[in-house]
């Protein structure tokens, strides 16, 4: 689930290279915290919060597959 988050972001933040993801996993649960260039933010979150909305249900049909549930956050 990291792989693929990361891969999203990396192409379509202006700053690919201050992604970062922090992992933890927890049984069947994933936590994924993602830290962000501030310049980003905005267009990651999206109008109306749609594009990070957008993410997480990929990130989480992903997970579904493989019986896992995942959290995704913005650390702003």
């Amino acid at each position: 689930m990291k792989q693929l988050t990361q891969y999203i972001l990396e192409n379509i933040t202006r700053h690919p290279d201050d992604v970062s993801i922090q992992e933890e996993k927890e049984d069947q649960k994933i936590n994924l915290s993602v830290s962000l260039n501030e310049e980003d933010v905005p267009k990651v979150i999206g109008k109306e919060g749609k594009v990070i909305r957008s993410i997480r249900n990929i990130v989480k049909t992903s997970a579904r597959k493989k019986d896992l549930w995942v959290n995704l956050t913005i650390d702003a």
